[in-house]
């Protein structure tokens, strides 16, 4: 959904250019704790697959 807000949001600015987004996300649901940095690098990771795959891509890690 974020990604489709940036989408169709018009930018003044921005008059013959777009903004693409791509996004990683990870998530924590219980069990064992993890920490920010493991979280955080996760979330950096599941970013570089989706910018891998290609433009307007979001990946989420929620295996931990």
């Amino acid at each position: 959904r974020i990604c489709s807000l940036i989408n169709e949001h018009e930018y003044d600015v921005l008059a013959d250019e777009s903004i693409t987004v791509s996004a990683g996300v990870s998530t924590y649901t219980g069990g064992p704790s993890k920490t920010f940095d493991q979280l955080s690098d996760l979330a950096r990771r599941a970013m570089a697959a989706a910018k891998k795959k290609g433009k307007k891509q979001s990946i989420v890690h929620e295996k931990m």
